[in-house]
């Protein structure tokens, strides 16, 4: 009863320690000016078509591949604004939050009393926590690491073959 209990504790704990983060991570997002990286990453984005991106024609720093696809796609949709161009690093918060909790689980278990203090060490990081309410690509590159990572950790922990594949894709290895 009591490893049913820690279990459920570190379910909800766990629930409640993303959305705080996420919480502070949208109210980040909202409220911190805009970038002097982001007005660059924008105007790139405007005046670039996919293929531009792709191949990295204007090889500005402010170019992280996939955030400025991505992020030409949903201001393309919406228009541009503080918040449709940071969406993308906002929703790979939660890839990476699903990498932490396999991380934690492999590592520890849901009946481990360490499972909430690791999380909290993953996810309360303050700089961390900035790529995730910014237009830059460290945020979507910090959430495929993570996951790629919890894959690496289960594959070997579970001697399941998949997962390290899973791992490599994640990691951008295989293209």
């Amino acid at each position: 009863r009591m490893k049913r209990s820690i279990e459920g504790i570190n379910k909800w704990g766990f629930i409640a320690l993303f959305s705080i983060a996420f919480l502070s991570v949208l109210f980040k997002l909202i409220n911190v000016p805009i970038t002097h990286d982001e007005v660059a990453t924008t105007f790139t984005l405007k005046n670039a078509s996919f293929w531009e991106l792709i191949i990295y024609k204007n090889p500005v720093p402010n170019n992280h591949i996939l955030n400025s696809i991505l992020t030409k796609i949903v201001i393309s949709i919406t228009g541009v604004s503080q918040i449709s161009i940071r969406i993308i690093n906002l929703l790979f918060f939660m890839v990476f939050s699903i990498g932490v909790w396999r991380i934690s689980e492999t590592l520890f278990s849901l009946k481990s009393y360490f499972f909430i203090p690791a999380s909290i060490i993953f996810i309360t990081n303050p700089y961390l926590l900035d790529f995730f309410s910014l237009c830059r690509g460290y945020g979507i590159s910090i959430a495929f690491c993570t996951l790629s990572l919890s894959y690496f950790i289960s594959g070997f922990s579970l001697k399941q073959n998949k997962h390290i594949w899973y791992a490599l894709i994640f990691s951008g290895q295989l293209r």
